[in-house]
């Protein structure tokens, strides 16, 4: 959250361009970055020259920029679609990843925070019929997060 302050200076810049040009200012998805910005924008002609662009309508300067698809893993279970079925302690909710870059399934994870050591979190595994199953767990890994002992039951 803040307010950013954005101005660059192209004279002295070869953009190569043919055609078209898009500049975006830290574009993220799904445009949830509540920031406030203040941008310049500078049109460089020689003098006597005519603007050879004609206005455009709103309508097509708006929703052309398409957030990129998530990452979905079929046949997979989401951690953060199951139900919780017991947590002693701390908050489970889904985490969006899309900042962090691909290789998160659908973009997202199970964030299990506040827990401390002892603590369980038990997840419902959803079955069509009882019978023998192979799990195969991916789970994130970062230098603060805990460690975890998983048992099927």
């Amino acid at each position: 959250r803040g307010h950013v302050s954005v101005n660059r200076w192209h004279i002295g810049d070869a953009i190569p361009f043919q055609t078209s040009f898009e500049g975006a200012i830290e574009k993220y998805y799904p445009n949830a970055k509540p920031t406030l910005y203040a941008a310049i924008s500078y049109w460089y002609q020689a003098p006597g020259g005519e603007d050879p662009y004609k206005p455009v309508p709103i309508s097509e300067r708006v929703g052309y920029a398409k957030p990129p698809e998530p990452n979905i893993v079929r046949g997979v279970i989401e951690a953060e679609t199951m139900i919780v079925l017991v947590k002693t302690a701390g908050n489970a909710r889904p985490q969006p990843m899309t900042h962090y870059g691909p290789g998160w399934s659908s973009d997202a994870q199970l964030w299990w925070t506040r827990a401390k050591p002892g603590d369980r979190l038990t997840l419902e595994v959803p079955v069509e019929k009882a019978g023998t199953y192979r799990l195969v767990v991916n789970m994130t890994k970062a230098i603060d997060y805990g460690v975890v002992q998983l048992s099927l039951v």
